[in-house]
C-alpha cells in the first residue's frame, strides 16, 4: 500500500513531462516551418530577377544599352506579379535605368542582384536590379 500514492505522483510527473516536451517539439516546428518558407519565397524572387537579366544578357538587349529596347523585353519575359528597377552602368557612362514603376514597396521584401557582362564594343557594365511582389 505504501507504492500508491508514490506511483500516482511518478504517473502525473510522467504525464506532465510528456506534455511540455510535446508542446516544446510542436511550437518549434511551427517555427521551423514558418522560417523555411518565408526564405523560399525571398530566394525564389531573387533567381527570378537574375534569371530576367541572364535572359536580357542572352539575347543581347542588354548590349543595346538602350531603356526602350530592354523595356520591351522585359514586358515580355517579367511575371506579371513582379516590378523590377534596372540600373546599367558601364566604365565611367552615366547609368541608365529602366524601371517598370517607380514606388518602392514599405512593408515588403525587395531582392537585389548583379549581373557583369561586356558589350559587343568590349565595354564591361555591370547590371544592378531590383525585384519586388506587386
Amino acid at each position: 500500500m505504501g507504492f500508491g500514492n508514490k506511483a500516482f505522483i511518478f504517473s502525473l510527473d510522467m504525464i506532465m513531462a510528456i506534455i511540455i516536451v510535446m508542446s516544446i517539439l510542436i511550437v518549434s516546428t511551427f517555427y521551423i516551418t514558418k522560417a523555411s518558407d518565408e526564405t523560399v519565397s525571398k530566394l525564389q524572387t531573387i533567381r527570378i530577377g537574375s534569371d530576367v537579366l541572364a535572359v536580357l544578357d542572352y539575347k543581347g538587349v542588354l548590349d543595346t544599352l538602350s531603356v526602350e529596347d530592354i523595356e520591351v523585353e522585359l514586358n515580355r519575359i517579367l511575371p506579371i506579379n513582379h516590378h523590377i528597377r534596372i540600373k546599367v552602368s558601364c566604365n565611367a557612362r552615366d547609368p541608365i535605368i529602366v524601371e517598370t514603376t517607380d514606388i518602392f514597396p514599405k512593408e515588403r521584401f525587395i531582392g537585389t542582384g548583379k549581373r557583369v557582362f561586356v558589350t559587343n564594343t568590349g565595354r564591361s557594365c555591370i547590371a544592378d536590379f531590383t525585384i519586388w511582389l506587386k
